[in-house]
């Protein structure tokens, strides 16, 4: 139980927010000038708080911040004398650390996912953290061949290989990425915990729920760390969250000697509701609860959520399994097959401690209502804080958790046996910190690069996966076999009819580029919205805009709306081609939900939370009952005869006859017809024939008595004449290839 620190006893956990000082860490003592410092944050939330720096991610005041990242810099907090056993719980240091009591060090760390705890004396005294300057972390140690090949990347391709961030587990994003800025955070990112115990203490807890035929069998898995030899109770009691209604309970006791000991136990339940994909169902959530006594008295207490499903990863129909799960990409929960209709998560503050729940709940909650079922977490990013998950279980919402390792196309990560360990090591401390959420679906070992490049570090990950979960699929990288990041679209200049050439059985990453909202690049560049260099300054790639707008830069509103329409059109042409090849493809993961920072990007959801107009299409094209047209891309006039194939595409495990869908433009209908959609199948209804009176919106409708099920829109004005060239073409192949 979380309460306030005075009121702290046997079983209860301070929120240790308040209260902190920060400064910048002096040679030979300590420094005369504090500030109060915001947590969990960058220390660049204290500085901005305290009116030192601007904020970083305006304009270009990132550039008035950068000697932030050069400096070591303290935190410190008095803890008072309690006269109970006390752990300060740190959820995650960026990323070299030292923390000291009084100036006695307790503590030196590296790596900052892993959870740090911290025993604290009775007598209480003046905690400090000593965060060191990201300038100092080790880049990678090359040998002759790496750096002959460095060399020639450079010559042939212009790019660095073997860039500084390959040498640590820090969110390799923070180095700056095509979308994010290079902002090398430190501080105390995560939460800052007390926890308050008798003689002993809770120090982790692992619950696994496995559904049975009479209800489910629930698996609790504690560290207790105890100071004294003494007979021990734990009493167990599982509860369904929403009703607050007891299923199980259970008493055991044992004998412990002083230290740490695991103990397991297995209650079974009678009524049990599975946690479902929110189309699915409710995803029905339980708390088992923990009390522990010592001789009698309360000595510890502590609850975690969890919920009762399964989850596998079958073959594809229709191709033979070639080796072990990474050729496997169809996601299968609770028994039944889930079309994956994602997006990719990155970040959603550059400044890592800047988020808040309700920060994730508005983005998680747009998502849902673009029919998003699965956020793909990438591994440029991070293992988010706690809250992340505990949204998505409450919303329904899967993850595809990948660790932080991130492009490493021709160059590879550190091979060495101690990196090796502290991956492990890192990644163990990664799966503790989140596997009781049942919306975690999928591990994956990263972001492109090449597993048998770099299988020193895939067999450290799964090693963890294994010790410390094992109840998930696990892969090695994205994009392995069956799967696919297809980039020739945007990257390639390819034309957005390319996306209908798409063969593989998961497509994870693709999208557009698309500015925001003219009120978000006021406000994200204030001195001058307008297209040019500040634009560049926050992530536009300002050749490939144009070659998709076809607008003129001038018209500020124009040249925004050309960009929007682009981007909703190719988002649409590559999931509705994917969906309508159902049953041999496995999901569409797009590239990308949301944005770190002010930015013209790939995002349908922009950093202020203004949606584009790809967020409004993918409402249509990413329902779960989804009329698609199969037609030709080309230039439209009024008048014109279309033909295409009309689809029904329904992810629903229902059967679903006497169906209406109509077509309307400007009004007017214009096609009309019933349909049956087969539960979770893909449906081709045959060819279609209409006349356009105008070239603009066709919008398709489907019903059943008299109820809108879906609605799904076309942009027949808009038409991409141009393809991709020769050199794309080429480098396209090559990083298929090197990833492969």
């Amino acid at each position: 139980m979380r309460v306030a620190l005075a009121d702290a006893k046997p079983g209860d956990t301070v929120v240790l927010h308040d209260g902190w000082e920060c400064a910048p860490a002096v040679p030979g003592g300590l420094p005369e000038t504090w500030l109060p410092a915001v947590l969990p944050g960058d220390i660049r939330l204290s500085l901005i708080a305290a009116g030192q720096i601007p904020d970083p991610l305006v304009g270009r005041q990132l550039d008035q911040s950068r000697w932030v990242a050069e400096r070591d810099w303290l935190f410190r907090r008095v803890l008072p004398a309690s006269s109970h056993r006390r752990t300060i719980v740190f959820k995650g240091i960026d990323y070299q650390s030292e923390v000291s009591l009084d100036g006695r060090i307790v503590g030196r760390f590296t790596g900052m996912f892993s959870e740090r705890r911290i025993a604290v004396p009775s007598a209480g005294g003046t905690l400090t953290v000593r965060c060191f300057s990201p300038a100092g972390l080790p880049a990678p140690r090359l040998s002759v061949r790496d750096r002959l090949t460095g060399w020639a990347l450079r010559r042939v391709f212009g790019g660095e290989a073997f860039p500084p961030r390959l040498g640590s587990l820090k969110c390799q994003m923070s180095y700056g990425w095509d979308f994010a800025p290079e902002l090398l955070t430190v501080g105390l990112w995560d939460e800052v915990l007390l926890e308050t115990s008798g003689p002993a203490a809770i120090a982790g807890m692992h619950v696994q729920a496995r559904p049975t035929a009479e209800g489910a069998v629930v698996l609790v898995e504690i560290d207790v760390d105890s100071s004294v030899h003494a007979d021990l109770e734990a009493g167990m009691t599982v509860v369904e969250e929403e009703s607050g209604a007891v299923v199980g309970e259970m008493v055991e006791r044992w004998s412990a000697t002083a230290g740490n000991v695991r103990r397991r136990f297995r209650l079974a339940i009678s009524r049990a509701e599975r946690w479902q994909p929110w189309e699915r169902g409710r995803p029905a959530l339980y708390r088992v609860e923990v009390a522990l006594r010592v001789d009698g008295a309360l000595s510890a207490r502590r609850s975690e959520r969890f919920g009762i499903r399964t989850v596998e990863m079958a073959a594809p129909a229709g191709r033979r399994r070639r080796a072990p799960a990474d050729d496997c990409v169809r996601l299968v929960v609770n028994g039944r097959t889930l079309f994956l209709r994602g997006a990719n998560w990155v970040p959603n503050d550059a400044l890592l401690g800047r988020l808040r729940e309700e920060d994730y709940r508005q983005r998680i909650e747009q998502a849902k209502g673009a029919g998003i079922n699965i956020l793909r977490v990438w591994g440029g990013g991070l293992r988010e804080r706690e809250a992340f998950y505990r949204v998505c279980d409450e919303l329904g919402m899967l993850v595809w958790q990948e660790f932080p390792f991130s492009v490493a196309f021709f160059d590879h990560f550190p091979r060495d046996a101690a990196y090796a360990a502290f991956v492990e090591a890192e990644c163990r401390g990664i799966v503790r910190a989140i596997r009781n959420h049942p919306s975690v679906a999928v591990w994956c070992g990263g972001n492109e690069f090449s597993p048998a490049r770099n299988q020193p570090v895939v067999a450290a990950i799964a090693r963890a996966v294994a010790l410390e979960d094992g109840s998930r699929p696990f892969r090695a990288a994205s994009p392995s076999a069956g799967e696919r990041h297809n980039w020739r679209v945007w990257h390639g200049k390819a034309n957005v009819n390319d996306y209908r050439l798409e063969t593989a059985s998961l497509l994870s990453e693709f999208g557009l580029q698309a500015a925001p909202a003219v009120e978000s690049l006021r406000a994200a560049l204030p001195d001058d919205p307008l297209p040019g260099p500040d634009w560049e300054a926050h992530s536009a790639q300002r050749d490939k805009l144009r070659r998709y707008a076809r607008t003129p830069e001038r018209d500020l509103t124009a040249f925004v709306e050309a960009t929007q329409r682009a981007q909703a059109q190719g988002l649409q042409v590559a999931i509705e081609h994917m969906r309508r090849r159902k049953g041999e493809a496995t999901g569409a993961i797009f590239w990308q939900l949301n944005d770190p920072w002010p930015a013209i990007s790939w995002a349908v959801v922009d950093y202020f939370g203004r949606p584009k107009l790809a967020y409004q299409r993918l409402a249509g094209c990413f329902a779960p009952l989804l009329v698609s047209l199969d037609y030709p891309l080309r230039s439209y006039r009024n008048g014109d005869e279309l033909r295409g194939v009309l689809w029904i595409v329904n992810d629903t495990l229902d059967h679903l006859d006497r169906l209406e869908i109509v077509a309307e433009m400007d009004g007017r209908e214009v096609f009309r017809r019933r349909a049956v959609a087969a539960a979770n199948a893909a449906t081709r209804l045959g060819e279609v024939t209409m006349r356009l009176p105008t070239v603009s919106e066709l919008t398709f409708r489907v019903s059943r008595g008299g109820i809108t099920l879906s609605e799904n829109r076309y942009d027949l004005a808009w038409h991409d004449p141009a393809g991709i060239g020769l050199i794309d073409a080429a480098r396209d192949w090559i990083t298929w290839r090197v990833l492969h």
